[in-house]
């Protein structure tokens, strides 16, 4: 967590802890804070200062009151980052309040949108009734669009693939772009596959299909049931 809200200088911090201290101690618990968090800030920052003006005073400042100072620094700003903490971290207190109190205000992460572009499918290999696929951005070798966290998988068999999307099969969803698919083995051989996916972002959101594409079932052992596998195993499929 970034702490740079404390000043770096002596006159600094004591003048933003000056302020901290007042407004935290006129009403500790709109700042999500105990009565007792509250006075023992007041005093800490009570102490600080008055080290602070006998290290700085000609006529008190030496080794041993600016090191009384230092170690009153190092204790205030501790108590600093631990309410500041507090404050920060709770959802009662407003912006505005830590705004007031010195303190900064955390970036609000915008949405990622639902994928606008349908990817790119590439057949790269055919064997039996395995077929390897790899999914990229348009335009481009490799990769995914910025946002994307995955891809749905869709196949239907038939010499015509449907416009809407509801028609086709649901396959599975990766995170990855390059995975085979192993067609089930109750599609007879010389059966005409389509295939189509679109991209998600981590709120699993759909952007468009790509163009199905399409390729036929060849001879080869049969299987037990469709599945996509990439390096690791058979990726998630519908129920």
């Amino acid at each position: 967590m970034s702490i740079q809200y404390l000043p770096e200088s002596d006159s600094g911090l004591r003048d933003w802890a000056a302020n901290f201290d007042t407004l935290i101690n006129a009403a500790p618990v709109t700042y999500g804070l105990s009565i007792s968090q509250a006075t023992s800030y007041g005093e800490k920052r009570s102490a600080y200062a008055t080290a602070l003006t006998a290290a700085t005073d000609p006529s008190t400042r030496g080794d041993a009151t600016i090191l009384a100072k230092n170690i009153a620094k190092l204790s205030l700003i501790a108590i600093s980052r631990e309410l500041g903490q507090f404050v920060r971290s709770n959802p009662i207190v407003t912006d505005a309040q830590r705004q007031a109190l010195g303190l900064n205000i955390r970036a609000q992460r915008a949405p990622i949108p639902a994928p606008t572009e349908a990817p790119q499918m590439d057949i790269l290999s055919i064997s039996g009734r395995t077929v390897s696929i790899r999914l990229h951005k348009q335009g481009s070798g490799r990769g995914k669009p910025t946002g994307v966290a995955g891809a749905r998988l869709f196949s239907f068999v038939g010499e015509t693939a449907p416009q809407d999307l509801r028609d086709w099969t649901f396959e599975g969803t990766d995170s990855r772009t390059k995975f085979s698919i192993t067609l089930a083995a109750d599609i007879p051989t010389g059966s005409r596959v389509w295939l189509t996916a679109c991209w998600f972002n981590p709120m699993q959101e759909c952007g468009p299909s790509c163009e199905p594409i399409n390729t036929y079932v060849q001879y080869g052992p049969p299987t037990a049931q469709s599945a996509i596998r990439d390096s690791d195993g058979p990726i998630s499929r519908a129920a």
